[in-house]
């Protein structure tokens, strides 16, 4: 029995081989799916049980990684969950995960509606595939907001006779990565002590006080050693995920209908809970009315619930103003990791001691008025549910009895999403510990916290979107032994309205495109789109003609003739024209005025003088806010791309080849070098069709899977070698050539040269001045005269250096065994530049705390890296080339062991299948960058840092 089912299981894997072009060759597209022998683009589709294999997060973006050549993922943090307020821009939201394809982020369709991801979150159990779409007619067909490239994810169908049920449940846990540390207690006043020293002070410590802080007490009064790090903050948090999928039909009807949770707790250690919780639920029903006439109905919802502390404390707390409420973020995260590194841990006690006078709240100083303890504890928390619901629904109509191949699909959607956050905005006293010459001390009340407390919640933020969408195809689809034709005429019309944002956001797009082949050889594909958006009041339908044509020669009498080991072999480009709306404010064509009722008076003065003053009335007066530019237009993105495709031995071998070649023609950008201010008021400027960029690159991508009798395996690696040029930019009219940023790649880095250090006095007045600080030391840095005048300054700043990597690349490995399998994906970056210019590498002066970094610096006499000082040389922490370092990386991303249960050979006869399952993501990170993510600097420093993730489940189907 179990050889009859190992023989079985090679005959999958080797038909699965041989059929590997049918498997791919159709690509899901939105309102349609394409025969990919037929297409000249180069989209490439993943599977759903691609994603799957992808552990320990709620962000369906991070599993794409290291799966498409061309595409770049990159992840900034690691906050538990999804937030809808990514898009918006306001209370320190941005997006968790990028990401980008030949230069550009892209955007994201799901079954055929424009998205905010941020606002879906779907589980990979409820993705049956995800369509990459890259080229320039794919593109062309889905309007202005698609000209980055797009990513369509198509959920899960049922099938008609069939009943399938799928049960998943998996667990695990995340450890922070890369978090930096900081000093704290006996070795911050040593180093104070020694950075003093170098700024000719006298030390503040003396030994005994060192002494005594080097007992670590966080609630000694006058030595105190708080480790805040270690009282707020975990290394990991838990995860789950549980969830059900059913699916079936008859022969007019099928069914689809999933629930899915997911939950993640956080690494606060005190204060209410913090955690993220989601339900996520999807159905959709087609139903076959008649010969002629189908139809789908679909229902997206989600419902997210985040409980968190609030931190800081603001009197306008239910202001929806960043101005006025400085304590509202997305997260609180930032604000906490701020605190826990920048304060000493000397500067105060958590508690005061209580007495007849004092009884609860938290000491502070005056220096730093913020008590992390008391903020995570007493500032209050905060429930918030965000509740998101999608519904659609088509139908399709076969018009085959008067034309055969003639359809039509009338498409139309809704959805909406909607955050309130609700919770209690308190506050606690705080008291400042004054000592006497006596060596005895007194509490003063500070007036930096005031005790408040709340009965019950109330509102603290808010946001709504909702989106209509409609659409409407007619096609026409002909195949006959010599010819291949497939055209249609689409239209679809959008209207988006987001809060904060006063203009709704509205597209309408028409595309006619065809598809034709000759003889299954000679290929033509066009789509020709016109686009309107609501950003314009003129120049508001530009036309997008984009052409592609490809040659298969593997079905040439000549080639067949020489016996090659190609199985097929195609050639291909597209180029055109297509136009880019980056969501940009309304109405930037045309003149805005605005009016203001205060400030100076002017005018006669009851006094008889002329110029007035705000003692008198205030006058009304209009001003331009904005000077339109009647020929303004949308950006424009003029592209051409060439590939090959290439498929051998017997299908085990696939290779595939694209060039591309982008040019960024006018991005909406309001000039402030090449134009004069107008009327002295620089924010009237004219926005302009002005800068221009090029990207160009290789997208490379070689897979090869084989059978070796119970043994199975494929391997595929991908690498992007990417490259940009300035072509022209709204930039000062610099005197020197090395200022410029025109001709240099987008990611150019600028700073002064490095040319050593100052050696001595003597060094320091035979060379050059340096124009940073009043007076220089030995040991600070030197830089070079670009400019030869003589001196060195802001004048003498150059490209230094490359912030976009040359290449990128991932691996990824799959091997079998019987019932076993491994999965292992790896990612990696080439070839460019990181300043370490960040707070980890830059701070310490006055009496902050110090970074790791700095310490281990200061120890060891022979670093190369500025003495730490009390006060701040402005002259070592320019940025120059000494401050980069090679970012290039590779990571282990993910990994996964699974076991197939023989459910057949083990008599368990009403289970399908069993699959145990262990991921793990990113384990390994290799990198000259040691104690921060050169992914992102800033994870685990400002914002929450990256995860190590280990989950083990199990999936059943019945």
């Amino acid at each position: 029995m179990v050889k009859k089912r190992n023989i079985i299981i090679i005959l999958t894997w080797a038909v699965a081989i041989a059929a590997f072009a049918q498997k791919r060759d159709t690509i899901p597209l939105p309102f349609n799916d394409v025969v990919k022998r037929y297409t000249t683009g180069s989209s490439v589709v993943i599977t759903g049980e691609e994603l799957e294999r992808y552990s320990g997060g709620s962000d369906i973006r991070n599993a794409l990684t290291g799966l498409v050549a061309g595409i770049e993922v990159t992840e900034h943090h690691g906050a538990p969950g999804m937030t809808a307020l990514e898009r918006i821009n306001r209370w320190g939201a941005g997006t968790k995960t990028d990401i980008t394809g030949r230069g550009k982020t892209l955007m994201y369709m799901v079954d055929g509606v424009p998205v905010d991801i941020a606002e879906t979150p779907l589980d990979p159990q409820e993705i049956e595939t995800v369509t990459i779409i890259k080229d320039v007619v794919e593109k062309a067909l889905y309007g202005a907001f698609a000209a980055n490239g797009i990513v369509f994810i198509k959920t899960k169908k049922g099938h008609y006779n069939e009943r399938t049920l799928q049960v998943n449940v998996e667990s695990g846990i995340n450890y922070a990565d890369r978090m930096p540390t900081y000093t704290t207690g006996a070795d911050y006043a040593r180093l104070n002590n020694l950075a003093r020293r170098n700024s000719g002070l006298e030390p503040l410590y003396s030994e005994n006080d060192i002494a005594a802080y080097a007992r670590n007490n966080p609630y000694d009064t006058l030595y105190p050693s708080v480790n805040f790090r270690d009282m707020l903050l975990k290394e990991s948090y838990n995860y789950n995920r549980i969830n059900i999928a059913t699916g079936g039909g008859s022969n007019n009807i099928r069914y689809y209908a999933f629930l899915g949770y997911t939950g993640e707790g956080d690494i606060l250690k005190i204060g209410p809970v913090s955690r993220y919780d989601r339900v996520n639920l999807n159905s959709n029903l087609d139903v076959k009315l008649n010969d002629f006439v189908t139809s789908r109905f679909g229902i997206f919802s989600s419902i997210s619930y985040r409980k968190a502390p609030n931190y800081g404390y603001s009197p306008n707390y239910a202001s929806e103003d960043e101005n006025s409420n400085t304590t509202l973020g997305v997260y609180e995260f930032p604000s906490i990791i701020q605190n826990v590194n920048l304060i000493p841990g000397i500067s105060f006690p958590v508690y005061p001691i209580e007495t007849e006078n004092i009884s609860g709240g938290y000491v502070v100083s005056d220096l730093f008025q913020q008590n992390p303890v008391g903020n995570i504890m007493d500032n209050g928390y905060y429930n918030e549910s965000t509740r998101r619901g999608l519904m659609y629904a088509d139908i399709n109509m076969d018009f085959g009895f008067l034309l055969k191949g003639l359809s039509a699909q009338i498409y139309g959607s809704f959805d909406a999403t909607n955050l309130v956050r609700l919770g209690k905005a308190e506050n606690y006293d705080a008291y400042i510990i004054v000592k006497d010459l006596a060596g005895g001390y007194s509490y003063q009340k500070s007036s930096s916290h005031t005790v408040s407390t709340m009965a019950n919640k109330t509102k603290l933020a808010d946001y709504l979107s909702q989106r209509f969408f409609g659409a409407f195809k007619a096609a026409w689809n002909h195949k006959t032994d010599d010819h291949y034709i497939d055209m249609a005429l689409t239209s679809f019309i959008t209207k988006r309205t987001l809060k904060f944002i006063t203009e709704h956001r509205r597209e309408v797009t028409t595309t006619y495109s065809a598809r034709y082949a000759y003889k299954d050889r000679y290929l033509f594909q066009t789509a020709l789109s016109l686009t309107g958006t609501y950003s314009l009041a003129n120049n508001r339908y530009p036309f997008s003609p984009t052409f592609g044509a490809g040659w298969i020669f593997s079905e040439e009498d000549f080639i067949k003739e020489l016996s090659l080991p190609i199985d097929f072999l195609k050639i291909k480009t597209e180029a055109g024209l297509l136009h880019y709306d980056g969501s940009m404010s309304a109405y930037r064509d045309i003149d805005n005025f605005s009016w203001q009722t205060n400030g100076q008076a002017f005018g006669p003065h009851v006094n008889n003088q002329w110029f007035g003053s705000t003692v008198s009335g205030n006058v009304v007066r209009i001003y331009p806010s904005l000077i339109g530019n009647p020929h303004l237009r949308l950006e424009q993105r003029k592209e051409f791309v060439a590939g090959l495709e290439m498929k051998a031995l017997n299908y085990r071998l696939n290779f595939d080849a694209n060039y591309y070649n982008s040019l960024t023609d006018g991005p909406v950008t309001q000039v402030t070098n090449v134009l004069p201010s107008m009327l002295g008021y620089g924010d009237a400027n004219p926005w302009m069709n002005y800068n221009r960029t090029r990207y160009y690159g290789f997208e490379l991508a070689l897979g090869y899977r084989d059978v070796c009798g119970d043994f199975r395996y494929g391997v595929n690696a991908h690498a992007t070698i990417q490259s940009s040029r300035v072509l022209r930019t709204d930039e000062l009219n610099y005197p020197y050539d090395y200022m410029k940023r025109t001709g240099l790649p987008a990611g150019a880095i600028f700073g002064l040269k490095y040319a050593g250090k100052f050696a001595s006095d003597d060094d320091i007045r035979q060379s050059l001045p340096q124009l940073f600080d009043a007076e220089l030391n030995p040991g600070d840095m030197k830089y070079t005269d670009m400019n030869g005048d003589g001196v060195i300054d802001d004048n003498d700043r150059c490209m230094i250096g490359n912030s976009t990597p040359k290449l990128f690349f991932g691996l990824n490995l799959h091997l079998g065994y019987k019932n076993v399998e491994c999965t292992l994906t790896a990612t990696g970056r080439a070839f460019y530049d990181i300043a370490l210019s960040n707070s980890y590498y830059w701070s310490g002066w006055g009496d902050n705390n110090y970074s790791k970094f700095i310490y281990d610096n200061a120890a060891n006499p022979d670093s190369r890296y500025p003495k730490p000082a009390y006060y701040k040389s402005n002259n070592n922490y320019k940025l120059s080339d000494f401050w980069l370092e090679k970012g290039d990386f590779v990571k282990i991303q993910n990994v996964e062991i699974a076991y197939n249960m023989p459910v057949k050979v083990w008599n368990i006869h009403f289970i399908k299948g069993i699959k145990l399952y262990f991921h793990a993501s990113n384990i390994l990170t290799l990198s000259k960058i040691k104690d921060l993510d050169p992914e992102d600097m800033d994870a685990g420093l400002t914002e929450y840092p990256l995860f190590k993730s280990f989950v083990g489940g199990i999936k059943l189907n019945f």
